[in-house]
């Protein structure tokens, strides 16, 4: 299957656990801890050169571009798009009316700027590593499906910690769930990154911003 694709040279099991245990769940952690902020970008640079050095080829890249998706993909992300959008316009107007839809109204040009800069750059860069490098990487050291699936979304979840709020790591799980469920059924880094992308933003077009350490 495409997502249990190996990878050249996969190297030893206790290797895989060690490697999985400091990038998704130390790192995160490390980065939640309130401390020097150069501390921090270190290991994110370090970790970020292992990844790449070890998981991202051109072959990777060339898995992104699109393929047909299922009827099933778009009736489920068009009905989540308007079902989150209608409950989020909800919540926002009761609790937070002021903030409701405040940076596509006032901020027009910054609005689109975060919609563009979080599509092409922020959500390529977890996808790639949390679905296409965390699934081809580790199938081997956790061959149930899963438990490996369960452990994908805990990971991406997660990495969120440093936003340091309990919502956001529960609608995170959420979202690591539905798109772990996208890129393993439709076997497509694209329309996962697609569906990742049309929900954050429109969470930023409502007007739930700070949250995510995007401006409101």
């Amino acid at each position: 299957m495409f997502f249990l694709e190996k990878i050249k040279n996969s190297p030893s099991k206790a290797v895989l656990a060690a490697e999985l245990f400091f990038l998704f769940f130390v790192l995160p952690v490390l980065l939640a801890i309130r401390t020097n902020p150069i501390i921090k970008l270190i290991f994110v640079l370090l970790g970020l050169t292992y990844v790449l050095a070890v998981g991202i080829s051109k072959k990777s890249f060339r898995k992104l571009k699109p393929t047909q998706p299922s009827i099933r993909y778009i009736i489920r992300v068009t009905g989540l798009s308007i079902l989150l959008f209608i409950l989020g316009y909800f919540i926002m107007s009761t609790n937070r009316p002021n903030e409701l839809l405040n940076l596509m109204k006032h901020k027009p040009t910054l609005w689109v700027q975060i919609l563009f800069i979080y599509a092409f750059i922020s959500v390529f860069a977890q996808e790639l590593l949390y679905r296409r490098f965390f699934f081809n990487r580790y199938f081997k050291l956790i061959q149930n499906k899963n438990l490996l699936f369960f452990i994908n979304v805990i990971c991406f979840s997660l990495c969120h910690l440093f936003l340091y709020t309990t919502w956001v790591l529960v609608v995170t799980a959420v979202g690591g769930a539905l798109f772990a469920y996208t890129y393993t059924k439709e076997k497509s880094l694209f329309w996962t990154c697609v569906e990742h992308a049309l929900y954050g933003n429109i969470l930023f077009t409502i007007g739930i911003g700070a949250e995510l350490a995007f401006p409101t």
